[in-house]
């Protein structure tokens, strides 16, 4: 059985990363809010039992970025999630059409972005060192970079056809 210290290195460790893995599962997440927290759920399930299993701490960034991944592209494939992200943006109500453009152009790029390329976007928009980019890819830095350098290109391309 788990005990309260248990609980409070689980929230400790993985608490540092919440913020992370909100974007990754609202990205994933549907227009829903209940397929939202869902994600949410089960990702956190996911961690707390590899957690217990003894996740060393270097890897924690790794580990965390690998689980909510795995686990929303499976939830996503078996829950037919693909264009929820637009469904979401089409019926929320903004008031900031500033905003509301914004949202639509950042959608215009994910869209057209693999799984990989978008999920290397997501990282870099939420100031991730390339170095802590490539430990969660389980590549090299100059890899990464690599990586980015071919998105960077993907993404210019699409502003171009605007």
């Amino acid at each position: 059985m788990f005990d309260e210290e248990d609980k409070r290195k689980f929230k400790q460790e993985i608490g540092q990363y919440m913020e992370l893995i909100k974007n990754i599962c609202y990205s994933y997440g549907g227009y829903k809010v209940y397929s939202y927290q869902d994600l949410l759920q089960e990702t956190l399930l996911n961690l707390w039992v590899g957690f217990n299993n003894g996740v060393e701490k270097e890897n924690m960034l790794a580990y965390v970025y690998r689980t909510t991944i795995n686990t929303v592209r499976y939830y996503s494939r078996k829950n037919d999630l693909k264009n929820s992200v637009i469904k979401r943006w089409n019926e929320c109500e903004e008031d900031d059409s500033a905003v509301a453009e914004e949202k639509m152009e950042l959608y215009d790029i994910m869209v057209n972005l693999s799984n990989e390329e978008r999920d290397l976007f997501q990282m870099v928009l939420n100031d991730f060192t390339m170095s802590e980019i490539a430990e969660a890819l389980e590549t090299t830095e100059k890899k990464a970079m690599k990586k980015w350098e071919s998105v960077k290109t993907k993404i210019a391309k699409i502003l171009e056809r605007r």
